[in-house]
């Protein structure tokens, strides 16, 4: 393994351990007068160890989706979300892959591993 690729997977670890630390959050805002007008809404990306308030989440549904009742008439929950997450470990690691493959000495490819005798 030369410098270079060395370089690449310190920084996919760095990067892999940014995705792992500040995760993509999505709110559900319940209706609790009336249960068909519960709204989803990606809410952004917050610390796992510090997942986003009430408040943060009302503001960002303020902005996506109008309320139709009362701030009382709604309870706010968040959660990871889990497939944007995936996709995004994904595709650094295939990226981290690809590159490492693509500044890989050439010294030795598409030759036949000699024996020695």
């Amino acid at each position: 393994m030369n410098p270079t690729q060395k370089t690449i997977i310190f920084i996919a670890l760095i990067l892999f351990l940014g995705c792992g630390i500040f995760v993509p959050y999505d709110g559900v805002r319940i209706c609790l007068i009336k249960a068909d007008d519960n709204s989803n809404s990606f809410i952004g990306y917050f610390p796992i160890f510090s997942p986003p308030s009430s408040n943060d989440m009302a503001l960002s549904f303020e902005k996506a989706i109008p309320r139709k009742y009362t701030d009382k008439s709604y309870k706010y929950e968040s959660k990871i979300n889990l497939t944007i997450l995936v996709i995004e470990f994904f595709v650094l690691l295939i990226l981290t892959i690809g590159l490492v493959l693509l500044f890989a000495d050439n010294k030795n490819m598409g030759k036949p591993a000699s024996k020695k005798e």
